[in-house]
């Protein structure tokens, strides 16, 4: 699990069992259970790495979606909602094109919507891993 503040390094794994514990403290009691019935002495540190932003690219033949392009820390529960809209989204500048639209230009279309929405995302799962998402 993640936790705030500083990396814990040189903890030993029963100081991260409690240091987890802590993080849940409040939160609902199967979370709660969960991390008391694990295996203490098998805790261990694991650094998580999230995508940085990436200029728009210009492949007319290739395109990215999901942690091919922006992978980010799983501590919102984001990264498979945002891959999900990607593929819709990619969906619907494809089909635009059985209209007439140019298939690069619906594509470039695409890739700047997915920057924005995507990138914003990411930033808010390294920035702050435990805020509720937004609704609506």
């Amino acid at each position: 699990m993640s936790v705030p503040g500083p990396r814990p390094d040189g903890v030993p794994p029963a100081g991260l069992h409690r240091l987890a514990m802590d993080t849940v403290r409040g939160w609902h009691e199967g979370v709660q259970r969960i991390v008391r019935e694990a295996d203490a002495e098998a805790t261990f540190v694991l650094q998580v790495h999230s995508a940085q932003r990436v200029e728009p690219w210009d492949e007319p033949a290739v395109t990215l979606v999901g942690d091919a392009v922006h992978s980010m820390s799983p501590g919102r529960g984001e990264g498979a909602n945002v891959a999900l809209r990607d593929a819709w989204e990619l969906r619907e500048v494809l089909a635009a094109t059985a209209g007439g639209q140019r298939l690069g230009a619906a594509k470039g279309r695409y890739e700047h919507r997915m920057l924005d929405y995507a990138f914003a995302a990411v930033e808010a799962s390294r920035e702050n891993p435990f805020a509720p998402r937004p609704t609506g």
